[in-house]
């Protein structure tokens, strides 16, 4: 595609899936109307971030019989186009996720992958692509790889180009999803940057004590990843970035 029927194609998909739903909740609002169901294949992940508690690598993922239920969602016109998976690491299975990318996309709905980006090689970058894939959110929070923040950019790079290179064949959209951490101040400024050179957009994330309680989680004591006051200020300055910073953003 052009960069123009990529802009366009997108234009419109965004609208008839997002702004369909939302006019139709607004429309019904005495009715459960749900704009983004969130579907958790799985609580495992391959990397241990300081600051998440929100994976289990006990448990075993979603079977496919239940994520097929997503149907439910849309039965009846009630209103969703747009299946989020979430995790853990969906990409843990690759195939998995392939299917229900497959499934969703034949029925019209917008499928959207978070992703830490360690196993989302170019093979699979290809399959999810004409599988009908609509977004990819590549989490990453620091440009080197460090012990509390293995989600950084540099140990995948070479997935990350291969990723954003085939957007305009697939027709998917990237966007890096950044956690503002204690003690990634600069890199949140630099991956800013890497986001806007490659034309992609970024969306942000304060990062704070978990709000509820997980006995699995490891790394509650002597975290250097939670936001205290005295970086308050900084984190102001990130909100004020030069326009040139960012192609899109949003704290």
């Amino acid at each position: 595609m052009t960069k123009r029927e990529y802009h366009k194609m997108n234009g419109i998909r965004t609208l008839e899936v997002m702004g369909r739903a939302y006019f139709k909740s607004r429309w019904h609002s005495t009715e459960l109307r749900p704009l983004i169901p969130y579907l958790f294949t799985e609580w495992k992940c391959n990397l241990d971030c300081h600051y998440c508690w929100s994976y289990n690598n006990a448990v075993k993922g979603m079977t496919e019989d239940v994520a097929k239920a997503l149907d439910r969602l849309v039965a009846n016109s009630i209103g969703s186009r747009v299946l989020a998976l979430m995790g853990g690491e969906p990409l843990l299975r690759p195939k998995f996720i392939h299917k229900i990318v497959y499934y969703s996309a034949k029925k019209d709905i917008f499928v959207y992958l978070p992703t830490n980006g360690r196993l989302m090689k170019p093979d699979v970058t290809d399959r999810l692509g004409d599988a009908g894939l609509a977004t990819v959110n590549l989490a990453v929070d620091s440009v080197k790889d460090r012990k509390s923040l293995p989600k950084a950019l540099e140990p995948i790079r070479p997935y990350f180009d291969y990723l954003v290179k085939r957007q305009h064949h697939y027709g998917y959209t990237v966007m890096f999803n950044i956690n503002i951490c204690h003690n990634n101040i600069d890199d949140v400024k630099e991956l800013t940057e890497i986001a806007h050179d490659n034309g992609i957009a970024t969306d942000y994330h304060i990062n704070e004590t978990p709000m509820t309680e997980q006995t699995h989680f490891k790394h509650l004591n002597e975290n250097q990843t939670y936001l205290t006051p005295e970086d308050w200020p900084k984190v102001e300055c990130l909100a004020r970035l030069p326009e040139r910073q960012a192609y899109q953003r949003g704290i």
